[in-house]
């Protein structure tokens, strides 16, 4: 009878305090990553490294779920699958949509040039067959569009409600 009532109750118990906290160390490791190889592509000593950091970095999912692609006067999401063989699979659904629907595979390359004004280097994500450009700043990726650029996260994100 003890154990029985033991288990009908409403036991919280808490958790391991270290595994707490690795946890939380690795969580913020992986938060900094992205920031840590952004600080390594700005100060690398030349130009090839600096490219080779940049392509290490842009591969993975990239979602962009936000209110600033308005077409239309329809929301559109963003979801990119960078790849190392220089492939993509690119995604842009209304948020209307169930699902992220068919992919369009593209191609991608890195790029690097300098501002006309300050002389200092950035670089860039181009979709071979496209206008379309992303710039890799100490900031973040940022997509670039006409009248906006949208920074894109690396996270795999599914934001459809069913």
């Amino acid at each position: 009878m003890y154990i029985s009532s033991l288990f009908d109750q409403n036991v919280t118990i808490p958790p391991d305090p270290r595994l707490v906290a690795q946890d939380e160390t690795r969580r913020a490791e992986q938060l900094n990553q992205p920031k840590n190889l952004l600080n390594k592509i700005y100060s690398a000593d030349n130009s090839e490294t600096a490219i080779d950091l940049a392509k290490k970095y842009v591969i993975g999912t990239w979602t962009y779920t936000g209110q600033d692609t308005n077409i239309g006067g329809v929301t559109f999401w963003h979801r990119w699958i960078v790849k190392e063989d220089g492939t993509m699979e690119v995604y842009l659904r209304p948020a209307t949509a169930d699902d992220w629907g068919t992919p369009k595979i593209k191609h991608w390359k890195i790029g690097s040039s300098k501002y006309t004004d300050t002389g200092k280097r950035y670089y860039t994500f181009h979709l071979d067959d496209d206008w379309a450009y992303a710039l890799i700043t100490l900031d973040g990726f940022f997509y670039k569009l006409p009248d906006t650029r949208i920074e894109m996260e690396k996270t795999d994100r599914f934001p459809f409600s069913k």
